[in-house]
């Protein structure tokens, strides 16, 4: 006889049977087994055979987190004592609530245990509190009484074999990102969140969530691939008085990328919002008058500003530092500003520093002002640290906001852990190396193509995209521009460039159309974190696509399966292949059975809107949609039988004067082909075949150098080495290519159909690598470091200035030595010990401005105030000591000096200490 639970047991009590076998801890040693709702996700809490408190995670029996540390440090008792558990009291709780973010119901399903943890050799006592939900597990301590916290021994032990996306930036979270496997990690600082790829193919994300009068949390890799607590803002400990309720420590964990990015535990862990009317609290677009006009603002160009936000339908205009200290009868001009806005339908954010709000009475004085004028919301700026005096500072400045229907877009900020759902008015924040920073950056798109997986996870971010110069966007196109506030999610959306150029873009109409919060969003294959990220997110019944493509050139077919039944038409912008700074603008129908062909560029991307419709689909298309000439291409126009068509090939938008599509039309060289017909407008480039890819792409060798050529197409490469322009009696390339001398290698693809490809150039000089200087000196292991302090706009002339302090440094690092939080320099001196003759590449990483000499020689120039900033050099240099200097400045604000080496059977990688010596 099959045996049932009565329906009278509470959910507690199956609970509480379920886990019976592992949760009498006080009599048996045996761990605590949580699982998730769905049973898939199993939580394994324990006392290890030293008597610590342990634990680990799976998915579906694959690990997700190996056996890590738990346990809270109180007035310096040892976290790791002898631990005894007690029995865990065990609970479940399913809900939704209303969401402004990735959807717009988000769900909080888990099951809890909440575990008496007892430390027998020095009597701390406290709470261990633990949720499982389907898509991740968190925990934390609360401990009874207050109390000195001076730590926490929770870790993270990452699975052999997973890949880490990181930033290193641990106080206001403006670092770029990174990737690298878990055994090359090494010491690391690094701010949440974390993101890795187990070898079996899971996800897990790192974070934390309702930090709430705690410290900030960082992390700390090892060698041994585990992550650690660290609260490197508050490194003495802080005092908290009463119970001490620690942040829930987080990991997010999914089969694949749509599974993060729909998680909502960092939101569920954190408290419901206060009771009362929030209808005030309003989501929008914004412009932003500070990227353009390098941070001068004026009442008549804010003026001009909320003209176009108006034209635009946007809802906001920002306006930056410097209205309160230079616009006259400051007051008065600012409310003249907001009753403008009004006429047009526009709120008014304002500027305003972290320093001058931190007194109460001050900033409650303030808000009531901004209130009383009018003023919709603050962007409140450079916190730049995230110990217990800013975290404090968050919630209170967030509470007094509320109380004035004040809006809050926190700058210089930490990473966000859920305070958007306790305080909704907090409407975004930066923690994010986002586009003001107006500088080029190769790792710029790869960044972009990493932060939907990592920074966004826990939560909105004020990015600032729409930048239409690729050299003001890390190089990026203008149409994966478009594509960012569609996979960026911010409430308050906050767009950089002119408006103008938004205005008079074939992108306008998407523009004003592109929403800031969703009702669903979904991760399409083949997004890769990194490479490719493909987003469609749904605003009642019209879809949205969003596409960035990190590296080379690619095309890729994309089934729009999607759309679900009905029309819809589809509005595409998309690259303009001859011009990152360009955009091909097309129209046509759609249905859930259809394909999109699609080329994206290096560095590329794409934005669609496609509309539900109740009309008669017209569809239209070019097949194939654009192609690179192997020869002759025929080319067809489509549309429904009977359809009026008519075409361009110079790019000009098809008129009534222009040619009707009767026949197949033959392309033999390259062409815009633009075609139209009622109610359907669409696009196709094509083009020259692109060169092949030179490996290595040029530079100085020594000796000799070994050359590949590299083509994705069905060709022949051929090449010529006296300068000359290939031609099809030239040498075919069949395998690399022995260069021993200065040379100028020039290769092209030919093809069968008669095509030829674009021509690649490249020069390599062969040069003698420079001598060491101290072959045979012994030295102590590391650099001398001389401490100044001023202020600078670029790199001073150390020599002409008093030092402050000097010493020992073991390596390149800042978080080491003792400097003042802004406005210093330091110099790094000694010598650089090169293992093998060659070519090597020397990276620096500044935020402000850097300069790397190699033998006196200016190798890297870094120069200036700027955010997280990679630049490179290659020097040839023989096996030996090099004399090797560093000098760096930090102007205020952010503070980041890293320095990479790359060469002969070395993977580029952080200088390694054991390179570095002195006199």
């Amino acid at each position: 006889m099959q045996r049932q639970f009565s329906g009278s047991l509470t959910a507690s009590a199956i609970l509480l049977y379920l886990f019976s076998i592992s949760s009498a801890i006080a009599q048996s040693p045996g761990p605590i087994l949580l699982s998730s709702p769905s049973g898939q996700l199993r939580a394994s809490i324990f006392v290890d055979t030293s008597h610590r408190l342990g634990w680990s995670l799976t998915l579906k029996g694959r690990p997700v987190v190996g056996a890590s540390a738990m346990g809270i440090d109180i007035a310096g008792k040892d976290p790791q004592g002898h631990v005894g558990l007690d029995a865990p009291v065990l609970s479940t709780h399913h809900s939704s609530y209303p969401w402004k973010g990735v959807h717009a119901v988000a769900t909080d399903h888990y099951r809890q245990a909440v575990i008496a943890v007892r430390h027998k050799g020095n009597g701390l006592r406290y709470s261990l509190e633990c949720r499982i939900f389907d898509g991740g597990f968190a925990f934390r301590y609360v401990v009874p009484s207050g109390g000195l916290v001076t730590g926490e021994s929770s870790s993270w032990h990452v699975p052999d074999g997973s890949r880490v996306w990181y930033q290193e930036n641990v106080y206001y979270y403006e670092g770029l990102h990174y990737t690298r496997p878990i055994a090359d990690m090494g010491s690391r600082q690094l701010g949440p969140p974390v993101t890795y790829q187990t070898a079996a193919g899971d996800y897990a994300c790192i974070t934390e969530a309702a930090l709430y009068n705690y410290s900030g949390m960082s992390l700390h890799s090892d060698s041994a691939g585990t992550l650690h607590a660290g609260f490197i803002n508050d490194p003495q400990g802080w005092q908290i008085n009463g119970a001490i309720t620690t942040p829930w420590r987080v990991v997010l964990v999914s089969e694949n990328l749509d599974g993060l990015v729909n998680s909502d535990i960092v939101a569920d862990l954190n408290p419901a919002p206060p009771a009362g009317d929030l209808s005030w609290i309003r989501p929008g677009r914004a412009v932003w008058s500070y990227f353009v006009h390098d941070n001068v603002t004026t009442l008549d160009l804010e003026k001009t500003y909320v003209d176009k936000a108006a034209e635009l339908g946007f809802e906001y205009s920002i306006v930056d530092a410097g209205w309160d200290s230079s616009w006259p009868n400051t007051l008065d001009s600012l409310r003249s500003l907001v009753r403008y806005a009004g006429r047009h339908h526009i709120g008014i954010f304002v500027w305003k520093s972290y320093a001058s709000l931190q007194d109460s009475s001050v900033r409650k004085a303030f808000f009531r002002t901004m209130h009383e004028a009018g003023v919709a919301g603050l962007k409140i700026d450079y916190i730049d640290k995230e110990g217990i005096e800013q975290v404090r500072f968050y919630e209170k400045a967030l509470q007094d906001a509320l109380a004035f229907h004040l809006l809050i877009d926190f700058h210089g900020a930490n990473k966000p852990t859920g305070y958007n759902r306790r305080w909704p008015n907090e409407i975004t924040r930066e923690g994010i190396y986002g586009q003001e920073w107006r500088t080029y950056t190769p790792q710029g798109a790869i960044n972009n193509a990493i932060i939907p997986f990592t920074r966004f996870l826990a939560g909105p971010a004020d990015y600032t995209p729409g930048v239409f110069t690729s050299s003001l966007a890390y190089g990026t196109s203008r149409a994966q521009q478009l594509a960012l506030p569609i996979i960026y999610s911010s409430p308050l959306l906050c767009w950089a460039d002119d408006p103008a150029r938004y205005l008079s873009s074939p992108a306008a109409g998407l523009i004003r159309a592109i929403p800031v919060i969703w009702d669903e969003t979904r991760v399409l294959a083949p997004s890769k974190i990194g490479e490719l990220v493909i987003f469609a997110r749904r605003k009642g019944k019209d879809w949205y696509l969003g596409i960035i493509n990190a590296g080379d050139e690619r095309r890729l077919v994309l089934p729009l399966n999607f759309l679900g039944a009905g029309n819809f038409r589809g509005e595409i912008i998309a690259d303009d292949l001859r011009s990152s700074d360009s955009l091909l603008h097309s129209v046509s129908s759609f249905s859930t059975g259809d394909s999109l062909h699609i080329t994206l560029l290096n560095k590329g991307g794409l934005a669609a809107r496609f509309t539900s419709t109740e009309s008669e689909a017209v569809p239209l298309a070019i097949v194939p949609a654009g192609s690179y000439l192997q020869g002759p291409q025929k080319v067809r126009i489509v549309s429904k039988p009977g359809a009026e068509i008519r075409y361009t090939t110079d790019g000009s938008e098809p008129g009534p004067q222009s040619p009707s599509y009767k026949a197949p039309l033959v392309v033999s060289s390259p062409v815009l082909l633009r075609a139209r017909t009622k109610g359907a407008d669409v696009v196709a480039q094509f083009l020259t075949a692109p060169a092949p890819v030179t490996s290595p792409s040029g530079g100085i060798f020594v000796g000799q150098d070994t050359i590949r050529l590299l083509t994705r197409l069905a060709g022949s490469i051929r090449y010529t080495t006296d300068g000359s322009d290939p031609v099809s009696s030239s040498p075919l390339y069949a395998s690399p290519i022995v260069l021993h001398r200065s040379t100028r290698l020039k290769s092209r693809v030919f093809f069968t159909a008669g095509g030829v490809s674009e021509i690649a150039t490249q020069d390599f000089q062969q040069v003698a690598p420079d001598t060491a200087q101290t072959a045979n000196t012994i030295g102590r292991p590391g650099l001398t470091y001389t401490y100044y302090e001023g202020k600078w706009d670029s790199m001073p002339r150390f020599n002409t200035l008093t030092p402050v302090k000097q010493g020992l440094a073991g390596a390149v690092a800042l978080d080491s030595l003792p400097a003042r939080p802004n406005e210093y320099g330091l110099r790094f001196e000694g010598w650089i010990d090169i293992p093998e003759t060659g070519v090597y590449s020397f990276y620096t990483v500044s935020d402000d401005g850097s300069l790397l000499y190699i033998d006196d020689r200016i190798t890297v120039d870094n120069d200036g105030c700027h955010g997280d900033l990679e630049r490179s050099g290659d020097r040839a240099l023989a096996t030996g000591k090099h004399v090797f200097r560093l000098d760096y400045f930090q102007n205020g604000s952010g503070q980041t000096l890293q320095v990479y080496i790359k060469g002969p059977h070395m993977e580029k990688q952080i200088i390694p200490a054991a390179l570095f010596s002195t006199p």
